[in-house]
C-alpha cells in the first residue's frame, strides 16, 4: 500500500530583510510548508495573482509601500477576502496590533518571534481557513440544489392563463426563497374545470418536495373520480408520507359548464366571490391534511355561480402580509384592493400582487404566496 501523501500548505512570505526570510524559510520548511518569498508589496501581488497559497505573513515596513496598505488593497478583492494574514513586525505589539486587525489581518507576531507560537497560530488560522472553504463549498452546493430545484418547481407549478369556455382563469406563485410550499394549479378534465390551491406548512425546500408530492397525486387521478373520490386519494397517499408536524390546507374546486361550482375546503382561507353586484366569502371548511387519525368524510359544497363572476382564491402568505408599522395587511387589505381591480377591470393575480406591493403601507412578505382568479362567463 502506498503512503498517503500529506498535502503541504503554501505560505507567502512578504518581508524585505534577507535574514528574516532565511529564519522564516528554516522554520517553515521544517514545520512541513511550502514557501514563496516576495521583497516588496508588488512581487507580493504577483505571485497572488498566479498562485494560490493559504496564508501570508507580511511585514510592515516594506520598501515600496506599508504592510497595512498592502493588507486593505487585497482584502478588497473577493478572492483574498478570507485569506490569512498574519503581521509579522517589530512595531510593538500594543501600538501595531489594533491597526493590523482594522486594514483586515488576521494576528499580530512581534519580532523576534518564537518558532513554537508561530507554527501553533500558522496551523490554526489554516485551519480555520480549510473550514470556511469547507462551508463555502457546501454552501455553493446547496444553492446549486436549490437553484435546480427551482427550475423543477416552475415545471410542475407552471404559471397559468387560459380559457375555458367562456370563463377565464389565471394562476400565480411566488415562493418566499429559492422554492416554496404553496401549490397551484388549474386544468380542464372531462369537460370541467379544475382548480387546486393548497398551502404546505413552513416554507423552502422541505415544504416544496410535500408540494411536488401533491402535484403527484393530481398525475394519479382518472377523468372518472369525482371530487370526493379524487380529494380522499390525496388525503390517504400524502397522510403515507407526511411528517407528523406537517400539515396542508387545500381548496380543490369543479366548475362544469352549466357554472355549478363544487368545492371541498380543507382548512384554507375562505375564497372571495363578487357576483357582479356585491362581495362575500366563499364560505364552508373542513378538515386539512395531516398524519394523525380522522375521519375522511368531507362536506362537499355546491354553488351555482352567475354569469360575470369573479372568485379569488390564495394562500395565507398575501393576508399575514406585515407592513413597516406591523399592520397585517389581512382579509380586508386584499378585500380592498380586489375590489379596486374589479372597478378598473383589470382583474389578475399580477396586478393584484403589484397593488400589494405598491400599497403605501409597504408591505413584506414572510412566506410564499399563490392566487388563482377565475372570471365567470
Amino acid at each position: 500500500m502506498k503512503p498517503v501523501t500529506e498535502e503541504r500548505a503554501k505560505v507567502l512570505i512578504i518581508e524585505d530583510s534577507k535574514v528574516i526570510v532565511e529564519i522564516l524559510e528554516h522554520v517553515l520548511e521544517n514545520g512541513r510548508f511550502l514557501v514563496r518569498v516576495a521583497r516588496d508589496a508588488k512581487e507580493g501581488e504577483k505571485i497572488l495573482s498566479s498562485e494560490s497559497v493559504d496564508l501570508i505573513l507580511l511585514d510592515i515596513n516594506l520598501p515600496d509601500t506599508d504592510g497595512y496598505t498592502f493588507c486593505s488593497k487585497i482584502r478588497a478583492q473577493k478572492q483574498f477576502q478570507l485569506l490569512p494574514i498574519i503581521f509579522l513586525s517589530s512595531i510593538n505589539r500594543d501600538s501595531g496590533f489594533l491597526e493590523a486587525i482594522s486594514s483586515g489581518g488576521n494576528d499580530f507576531i512581534s519580532k523576534p518571534f518564537h518558532p513554537v507560537e508561530l507554527i501553533a497560530k500558522i496551523k490554526a488560522h489554516i485551519r480555520v481557513k480549510k473550514l470556511q472553504d469547507t462551508v463555502i463549498q457546501q454552501n455553493e452546493m446547496y444553492n446549486f440544489e436549490l437553484s435546480m430545484a427551482k427550475k423543477v418547481q416552475e415545471e410542475l407549478i407552471p404559471l397559468k392563463n387560459f380559457q375555458f369556455g367562456s370563463s377565464k382563469v389565471s394562476t400565480f406563485f411566488k415562493s418566499l426563497g429559492e422554492v416554496g410550499g404553496d401549490f397551484v394549479d388549474a386544468w380542464v378534465s372531462n369537460n370541467s374545470l379544475h382548480l387546486m390551491i393548497a398551502d404546505c406548512s413552513g416554507h423552502g425546500p422541505s415544504s416544496a418536495l410535500i408540494a411536488a408530492m401533491l402535484k403527484m397525486q393530481l398525475f394519479t387521478m382518472t377523468e372518472s373520480q369525482n371530487l370526493q373520490d379524487r380529494v380522499n386519494t390525496i388525503r390517504t397517499n400524502l397522510k403515507k408520507v407526511l411528517p407528523e408536524d406537517y400539515s396542508i390546507t387545500f381548496f380543490y374546486g369543479i366548475l362544469n359548464e352549466d357554472r355549478s361550482f363544487e368545492y371541498i375546503n380543507g382548512g384554507h382561507p375562505y375564497p372571495f366571490l363578487y357576483n357582479g353586484k356585491d362581495m362575500r366569502y366563499l364560505k364552508g371548511s373542513g378538515r386539512l391534511i395531516m398524519n394523525i387519525k380522522m375521519s375522511d368524510s368531507d362536506n362537499i359544497h355546491k354553488v351555482q355561480l352567475e354569469k360575470n363572476s369573479t372568485l379569488l382564491f390564495y394562500t395565507d402568505g398575501i393576508i399575514e402580509a406585515i407592513s413597516e408599522n406591523s399592520e397585517i395587511f389581512g382579509q380586508e387589505g386584499l378585500s380592498e384592493i380586489f375590489n379596486n381591480s374589479l372597478t378598473e377591470n383589470n382583474v389578475n393575480p399580477e396586478s393584484i400582487m403589484e397593488k400589494i406591493l405598491k400599497h403605501p403601507s409597504k408591505f413584506s412578505f414572510s412566506d410564499d404566496v399563490a392566487m388563482i382568479v377565475l372570471e365567470v362567463g
